[in-house]
């Protein structure tokens, strides 16, 4: 930039001529539009500047705010119970007044007799078959063994399989699988015995118990060439 009074030159930036002396007024008008260039851009930088510290603060504030309001709510409520007093039990008095009791009536100590009735469950007991022992004769059959058999009748006169006949021989009791002898499909029952050989009847057993015959403890002896031949009918 030229001086204005003396022409010599000057740097733009300076404000007084190097040669007189002399303000230069080139370099005045440029600083002060410079100047004058900067004020609005400061003061817009202030505002915003105003205004991100405004914005920071209030952050702070409401974040600050919020935990004290975390703080207090989270606190439990506290309630005072007053106890209650509890009423004072004063003894109380009861007056008795007696009263006379009727005097007892006199029980009669004898009970009735129970008369013992069928309950539905209850069967009654169906009287017991009774059996006539019946000799016939001693029927030939040609071995030299003798034998003692014979078949045993309900009362309608059909045969019963599956009775049992026990008996003694010679006055001792018979062990042996085949005492009782059972009768067969055909009614009969059988002993395979020696001549001479006493047999004594002593039990019949029908449908698995044990019946009455008569004559009780009928003998036969068992003889050679023939089989005695006894029965047994039911009688009722």
């Amino acid at each position: 930039m030229y001086c204005s009074n003396c022409g010599a030159w000057n740097p733009e930036e300076s404000e007084f001529c190097a040669k007189c002396g002399r303000p230069l007024q080139a370099a005045s008008k440029q600083r002060q539009t410079k100047r004058t260039g900067l004020c609005p851009v400061i003061a817009i930088a202030g505002v915003l500047l105003f205004v991100a510290i405004v914005a920071v603060g209030a952050f702070l504030v409401r974040d600050r705010l919020a935990r004290i309001w975390q703080g207090f709510t989270a606190q439990p409520t506290q309630v005072a119970v007053i106890p209650t007093p509890l009423p004072t039990e004063a003894p109380i008095q009861a007056t008795v007044t007696p009263t006379l009791l009727p005097s007892p009536s006199p029980i009669s100590t004898e009970l009735p007799t129970p008369t013992p009735s069928l309950t539905p469950t209850q069967k009654a007991t169906p009287p017991q078959p009774t059996f006539k022992l019946v000799y016939r004769e001693c029927i030939p059959h040609g071995l030299s063994l003798g034998s003692v058999k014979g078949q045993v009748f309900d009362k309608k006169g059909k045969v019963i399989p599956g009775a049992k006949v026990r008996i003694m021989i010679n006055d001792y009791e018979w062990e042996s699988a085949a005492n009782p002898a059972t009768t067969n499909s055909e009614g009969w029952y059988e002993w395979i015995l020696e001549p001479g050989q006493r047999v004594k009847f002593v039990e019949l057993i029908v449908a698995g118990q044990s019946v009455p015959f008569s004559p009780r403890d009928f003998e036969v002896e068992a003889t050679g060439g023939c089989f005695q031949r006894v029965d047994f009918e039911q009688q009722d």
